[in-house]
Parts: structure tokens; sequence; C-alpha cells
């Protein structure tokens, strides 16, 4: 039995692999609370899953749903486990913008402060976190684009001289900022008719069709295993997210040699504003609209100039060197809550 349970809400891949790189068991409760439940079952089911959580162990490493064992320790039944939450996912942000309301809001950031330790996404992620005055220790660490994916990716030849746009956008439309993308494109589209977009989602259609206020046609790639194919015929990647804690997305396109737009609330802002601090911008179709026909505007050495900084950028990004910073922070993290 290892020392530390890593409680599961989404699995995702890096997740995973940092849980297995630190030798944790694995508990993925039954039934999570999700967003569009009514409220008395949402409560009921944060009961059952905070109840369900194995004792024992000395960590509890949270996938962001932090809530959970923080209310059976608050219910004084989790024993002596010290509660460590990896930051990587919009909860906090949507209670400090204002999403998430009311009742939730209150339990959410009152639960928060029975976390020992944090491991957060970035720079952004730190800065989320201190917006609730948590006094207890904050690491940062990085998730990373598998060795198999980087592979691939490093060998495309992006199409920059086309006006070509990518966003990966897999869930929650509104969260991705694709409101925000059409309304700058569509400006866009007066100066470049050629543009064009590619959505890389596991969305419905009628989602993404709900915020094209303008009609503006896509073309919608649903479920996709290997993003390199859609990728090598893109100029451009835009992601104005409204709080994306660190996609990995940004990193993949990185990784191909694609120029990127970033929102100021998407956390790889700190590694495309080293590279152009101009490719950062707020969550603004007009302002990103500018910023795209800024990148249109430059010159074919230019666009390749700032293709060979973007995947350079990348290579920090690799699995083995992320789990590595992984593996050492949560060390040095159990070291300070013990």
């Amino acid at each position: 039995m290892s020392d530390t349970l890593m409680l599961l809400s989404g699995g995702h891949p890096v997740h995973r692999a940092f849980g297995e790189a630190i030798g944790a068991d694995f508990f993925q409760p039954s039934q999570l609370a999700t967003k569009s439940q009514f409220a008395p079952f949402k409560a009921l089911n944060l009961v059952k899953i905070a109840l369900s959580i194995p004792t024992g162990y000395k960590y509890i490493l949270c996938e962001s749903a932090y809530f959970y064992p923080a209310l059976k320790h608050r219910l004084g039944l989790l024993g002596k486990s010290k509660i460590i939450n990896i930051n990587c996912g919009p909860v906090l942000y949507h209670v400090l913008s204002g999403r998430i309301k009311g009742i939730e809001a209150q339990l959410l950031t009152s639960l928060l402060h029975e976390v020992d330790g944090h491991l957060v996404y970035g720079s952004f992620g730190k800065e989320i976190l201190s917006k609730f005055g948590v006094k207890t220790p904050v690491y940062v660490v990085y998730p990373f684009v598998s060795s198999d994916s980087f592979k691939k990716l490093v060998k495309i030849k992006p199409a920059l001289n086309s006006h070509r746009i990518c966003i990966i956008a897999t869930a929650d439309a509104y969260n991705k900022g694709l409101d925000i993308l059409f309304s700058a494109v569509s400006k866009v589209k007066e100066i470049y008719p050629d543009v064009s977009i590619d959505i890389i989602t596991r969305m419905e259609e009628k989602e993404i069709h709900n915020l094209n206020k303008t009609n503006y046609p896509v073309r919608i790639f649903k479920n996709i295993t290997d993003v390199s194919r859609i990728l090598s015929g893109t100029a451009l990647y835009v992601q104005p997210s409204r709080s994306d804690m660190f996609p990995i997305s940004v990193i993949e396109a990185m990784a191909c040699g694609i120029p990127t737009i970033v929102s100021t609330e998407t956390g790889t802002k700190e590694v495309v504003g080293k590279i152009c601090s101009s490719m950062v911008v707020k969550c603004d179709g007009k302002e990103l609209s500018e910023a795209i026909l800024s990148y249109f505007a430059l010159s074919t050495k230019e666009k390749k100039s700032l293709s060979t900084h973007f995947r350079d950028a990348s290579l920090f990004f690799e699995e083995k060197n992320m789990l590595k910073i992984f593996k050492n922070q949560f060390s040095l993290l159990k070291k300070e809550i013990q």
C-alpha cells in the first residue's frame, strides 16, 4: 500500500502519470457531482463521495476536486491524512468570476482552507490561489506533452502563409472563449476573406454553433486522437479562454512550430509572453482580432522566426522533464506539511 491516494475526478492522462510517478494508489468515485445537477442532488453526491474516500493514507492527492476529502476532513472522518490539491481546473476561477455563486461558492471557498498543500499549474495557478488568501504551502508544476506525441508534433511543418486558425476546445465552449474567437475572426475576414477556423473538440456541434452569432463557417473535428494531421495545415493557434490553467493543447501547437495567441486568462501566457508579448491579449474580440491581423501581416521570414521560437519553448514541457519536476515538487511539499 502506498502512502498516497490519488483521487481522480477526470482521470486526465497527465494526472494519472503524475500519480504513477509517485507510486500512488488510485481511487475513482463512482458518480461525480456535475454542473447541471439539481442543487440538492449535487449536495448529496458531494457527501456520498466524501464519505467513500478510503482512509489510512498519509496523503490524499486530488485532481482539482479538493472539496471531497476536505468535507470528510471537516466532518472529522479523514483521520490524519494530509490533503494536497493539484489546481488544474477552472473551479476556483469560476468562484472568483461569479460563474459559481451563492452557497456553492461559499462552500468551495470554505473547504479550500482544509487543504494542507497545493500544486499549481504555473504562475497563473499561483495568481488565482493567492486571491483566496491561502496560507498553506504552494508549489509550481506543469503538465506535459507525452513523449510519443512530441515525436510526431516536432516533425510538422506548419502552413505559416495560410490564413487557417486552429483551436483545441474539448469541452465548455464558453470557458474556451469560442464566442470571442468567432467575434474576432468576423473582423479579420474583412481584411483576409479566406481566413478559416478549425475546431478540434468533443463537444456537440450545436453547443459550438450557438456561440457563432455571425454564422461564420467552421470545420469541426470531433473525437480526434491524433491532432497532428489537423495542426499540420494551421498558420496560427488561438486560445482565448476564460480561465484555462495551463492547456497542454497550446504546448502541442507550439511543438508543431505554430505561433500562438492566448488570453490573459490562459496559464500558458507565461510562455507565450516571453516570446512575443503582443500575442497575449484580453478576453476581447476586438483585441484578439487586432493580434490576429498583426500576425497575418508579418513577412514569411518573421513568421518562420516566431515558429522556431515557439517550437524551442515547447521542448521544456517534454514528459520526462515534467515528471521529474513533479516528483521533486511533490516530495518538497510533503516534507513541508508533515
